[in-house]
């Protein structure tokens, strides 16, 4: 979750959205990567650090690299302390990772909903390409808000610049050096959910109220009951990919590696 969003209020119960995209990248990750290799992750954009401290829990073996640059001293301060001597270091800045603890090479980069944030994504990822640790095998997991036809105020809330689809995301990644491996989407059956959000706010001519994840107020039973409809669509959206059929979702994904 998004630190903006996490500050916003304490959170009870994660949001089945979240939960949902853990078991989608981490399905991702077993279609890229063999499990057994003690991997390094660099989380650029980490938020809270729910999602790398779940994805270590499941790969106990790897190292992990959580950044953002929303932390403040005190943030860094407890979860250094949380962490203690697991294999996740968090640092506000790569620039600070550099000076500290930098890793001799990166295995897997996650920007997960992090790139529609910055104004110049493709600068932003050249930058990343630039880095000594960053290599032709390093795979950049990338996750997006997708279809700019559904920017809303819940957009503007969050900081979005934009969002994407395929076309796009794949022109972005080409631009900064890079080439793609895998590219699609998921959450097919939020899409309908958020058109019609999108045209009720168009229509009514004013802004919905936004607070982004944090809206979540339902029980711990019905955002797991959530997360399992939503895999379900990932899944179906995946199975259905193999055959040639590509369904549309409210998130996009690529993964891609840097050009030689």
């Amino acid at each position: 979750m998004d630190l903006r969003e996490s500050r916003a209020r304490q959170i009870i119960v994660r949001h089945p959205w979240e939960l949902a995209r853990l078991e989608v990248v981490d399905q991702v990750i077993q279609d890229h990567f063999d499990q057994r290799k003690a991997l390094t992750v660099l989380d650029v954009g980490c938020g809270d650090t729910f999602f790398v401290e779940k994805l270590s829990e499941r790969y106990t073996q790897c190292s992990f690299y959580a950044i953002d640059i929303e932390f403040e001293a005190t943030d860094l301060e407890l979860l250094r302390a949380k962490f203690g001597k697991t294999p996740i270091q968090v640092f506000a800045t790569l620039e600070d990772m550099e000076l500290k603890s930098a890793p001799a090479s990166v295995d897997i980069v996650l920007l997960l909903d992090v790139i529609e944030h910055i104004e110049d994504d493709v600068l932003f990822l050249q930058m990343l390409l630039s880095k000594p640790y960053i290599n032709p095998q390093t795979k950049f997991f990338i996750t997006v808000p997708a279809f700019q036809g559904l920017f809303m105020s819940h957009d503007v809330f969050l900081g979005h610049f934009r969002r994407y689809n395929n076309a796009s995301l794949e022109a972005s990644i080409r631009q900064a050096g890079m080439r793609k491996n895998d590219i699609g989407y998921f959450f097919a059956s939020l899409l309908p959910i958020r058109a019609l959000q999108t045209l009720k706010e168009r229509l009514a001519g004013q802004k919905e109220s936004a607070t982004g994840l944090v809206t979540w107020n339902g029980s711990e039973a019905a955002a797991a009951w959530m997360k399992r409809i939503l895999v379900w669509d990932y899944q179906l959206a995946r199975l259905l990919k193999k055959v040639g059929i590509k369904l549309p979702g409210l998130s996009n994904y690529i993964v891609a590696t840097k050009l030689k």
